[in-house]
C-alpha cells in the first residue's frame, strides 16, 4: 500500500522526473514497442528482452548456439538447449516412459 501511495503522492499524473540512463549507451540497445516498454534488443538474431540481464544471460547461454538435448523417443524430434525443458517435454508427452521409482 505505501508504494501506491508513494506513486499517487510523487508521480502519478507529472512528467517523468528522470532519463533513461540506458538510451545512448554502447552495447544497450533499448527500443520502444507500442505502449512505451522498453526492450533490449539481441543485434545477433533480432529477439527483444524487457529486463538487460535477460538479454546478457541470452548471450552468453543462447544465441546461436545449437541445443545439445534431444529427446530418446523414437520418433520424437524434439531437441532443446536446456536440460530441464527436456525433462518436461518428457513429462508431458511422453508420460509412458517415465519410471517414478
Amino acid at each position: 500500500m505505501r508504494n501506491l501511495k508513494t506513486h499517487l503522492r510523487c508521480e502519478c499524473g507529472k512528467e517523468p522526473q528522470f532519463a533513461c540512463s540506458y538510451e545512448g549507451v554502447p552495447g544497450r540497445k533499448a527500443i520502444r514497442s507500442g505502449v512505451q516498454d522498453k526492450y533490449f534488443l539481441c543485434e545477433k538474431c533480432n529477439r527483444s528482452y524487457k529486463y538487460y540481464g535477460n538479454l546478457q544471460s541470452h548471450l552468453k547461454l543462447d544465441c546461436g548456439k545449437e541445443a545439445k538435448f534431444k529427446c530418446q523417443v523414437p520418433g520424437c524430434h524434439y531437441k532443446s538447449k536446456i536440460e530441464n525443458n527436456l525433462k518436461i517435454h518428457i513429462i508431458n508427452k511422453h508420460p509412458q516412459t517415465v519410471d517414478y521409482d
